[in-house]
């Protein structure tokens, strides 16, 4: 194991080496109700061997380019998605915000190609999946409520408990990573989100007094898609699932790669360390 990949630290007097984990984030609502917030775990000496297989992938996808200018392309699930299904007028549209290489989403072998890809770089590399999904009108009509609820407080106090878990049970310490929200000097959403995170992180959560979290969880990080991170691409294909499953609807052929990858605590409950559904389902 390389040297950067462990830190040191004592419990109660034991010198215990901690291995350094990644889970990169990715938020998804559908139908303004539906709230997902969900990604993958990935161990720090991965992260160059999924780096390789994310632009191989690319290359793949689009054999007639440079293999540097394939592999420089950004992967999004949701342009890849509208292409797919968007009228000619909507893909013009999209190939000047994204690009016209997006256009060979259009054909349904290439979209599932892409799907398909990132399923198996998941499932090859054994890729833990945590995070939640709320369905907000079930929420507010069990409970009564007559006001908002903050669905992203909700899945950010589940993901971090979860995430600790799964860091206390690995000897683990990590990081989070989202993909930066700023526009120019404007980042007062990835302000919010950090202020969420580190919230949890000062006071703890319902099972996890606040020094323990304080231990196994570093920082909370911003990446802009743009800066070519692999993670935070395969992370992009994970919410969206969750959260059209809680909303009982149809998910793409990744969907059952996700629940298989669910991480469940080493005692398997997928359901409750892996992906929580509020309520449950």
């Amino acid at each position: 194991m390389r040297f950067d990949c462990i830190i040191s630290t004592y419990y109660g007097g034991d010198f215990i080496k901690l291995n350094k984990y990644t889970l990169y984030l990715d938020e998804s609502l559908v139908d303004n109700n539906f709230f997902a917030l969900a990604g993958i775990v990935i161990k720090n000496d991965q992260v160059d061997s999924i780096d390789h297989e994310v632009k191989d992938l690319k290359v793949t996808l689009w054999p007639s380019l440079r293999m540097h200018t394939a592999k420089s392309i950004v992967l999004h699930q949701m342009p890849a998605n509208q292409f797919l299904h968007g009228s000619t007028q909507r893909r013009e549209k999209l190939a000047e915000r994204f690009g016209k290489e997006y256009k060979i989403f259009s054909n349904r072998t290439n979209y599932n190609a892409l799907i398909n890809g990132v399923g198996n770089i998941i499932e090859k590399n054994s890729l833990p999946i945590i995070g939640a999904a709320v369905d907000e009108k079930r929420v507010k009509n069990l409970n009564n409520l007559n006001r908002p609820i903050d669905s992203y407080k909700i899945a950010t106090q589940i993901v971090v408990e979860n995430y600790v878990n799964f860091l206390v049970k690995h000897e683990g310490r990590g990081n989070v990573i989202f993909e930066s929200r700023a526009t120019g000097d404007d980042d007062k959403t990835n302000l919010a989100v950090q202020s969420t995170f580190y919230m949890v992180k000062a006071r703890g959560t319902l099972l996890f007094p606040e020094y323990l979290v304080q231990k196994h969880l570093n920082n909370v990080l911003f990446r802009k898609k743009t800066n070519n991170d692999p993670g935070l691409q395969i992370a992009d294909f994970v919410p969206n699932n969750f959260a059209r499953k809680i909303a009982d609807k149809n998910t793409n052929s990744i969907g059952r790669i996700l629940l298989n990858r669910r991480y469940d605590g080493m005692i398997s409950k997928p359901e409750y360390f892996g992906v929580r559904f509020i309520p449950y389902i």
